[in-house]
């Protein structure tokens, strides 16, 4: 009889911890891992997923410091999409910082569920946000497993040369301050 208790009581443990950690053992993480590299003076990041992707679109086309990543995902089971409450498979949200380099300006990556079904509202999409403004190109990568970012340059303020350097070089010194560097509209 001493042994059917401890049975029940281990038991009854493993029912209770069960759905504790289910969702640890089920969850859908989307981010892999970042890379980030220089191939042909071209700062190049790879955001790579968990899970096969159709790129679809992003958005600004070219250039600023938060993108929008936007594609469908092939794993989801689209059967349960308009129905209320999450959809069983979509990911978590989750968030990614860059990984330490001097190519790239620092950024971070985030994936944002908002629970919702109605992929016309919540499509699936990636944000990428980087501490300054860049000029870009996105492209899927071979596998659909991810994407590759294209930082072609900075909008970085041009350096300023330090006065002691001026003094030192009378010819290029001026007395009259520089023009304020302006977007354009």
């Amino acid at each position: 009889m001493h042994v059917w208790h401890r049975f029940r009581t281990l038991a009854c443990l493993v029912a209770w911890l069960l759905p504790l950690a289910w969702p640890l053992a089920v969850r859908a993480d989307l981010l892999s891992h970042i890379e980030v590299h220089r191939e042909n003076n071209v700062g190049v990041i790879h955001i790579v997923l968990t899970r096969p992707v159709i790129y679809t679109h992003h958005f600004p086309a070219d250039h600023g410091y938060l993108i929008h990543i936007f594609f469908n995902d092939l794993t989801l089971d689209r059967s349960n999409l308009g129905a209320p409450g999450r959809a069983p498979g979509r990911p978590d949200d989750e968030f990614m910082r860059s990984p330490p380099n001097d190519i790239v300006p620092v950024f971070w990556v985030a994936y944002n569920n908002y629970g919702t079904n109605d992929l016309s509202l919540d499509p699936f999409h990636l944000l990428v946000q980087f501490g300054q403004p860049v000029h870009y190109k996105i492209l899927p990568d071979a596998d659909n497993r991810g994407f590759y970012i294209f930082v072609l340059d900075t909008d970085a303020p041009p350096a300023t040369t330090p006065p002691a350097d001026k003094a030192n070089n009378p010819a290029d010194s001026t007395d009259q301050p520089a023009p304020d560097r302006q977007e354009p509209k």
